[in-house]
């Protein structure tokens, strides 16, 4: 959920592949920690990239974010599981 979250603010990701983060580091573009020594490695990546080049490798996460993880997205499901109409 965290990964979702801050994929959807538009910061960059870095997160350890542990787990179903190693598909969501793929599916939203984010920087891979190995070992605990990478974590400052990708972490200096994460801030010393211009703007423009950060904006661009989190815009494919945050669309993948919006049109698969958020209410609106389930919106007809939900509805559905708790009888409500739409």
């Amino acid at each position: 959920m965290k990964i979702a979250m801050v994929t959807q603010s538009g910061l960059p990701l870095v997160a350890s592949s542990v787990g179903a983060n190693a598909f969501a580091l793929q599916r939203f573009s984010g920087l891979q920690v190995i070992s605990r020594g990478s974590w400052s490695d990708a972490m200096t990546v994460a801030l010393t990239e211009s703007a423009d080049l950060l904006r661009q490798g989190a815009e494919p996460g945050r669309a993948s974010v919006s049109q698969r993880y958020t209410f609106i997205a389930w919106e007809q499901e939900w509805r559905r599981a708790g009888g409500v109409a739409a």
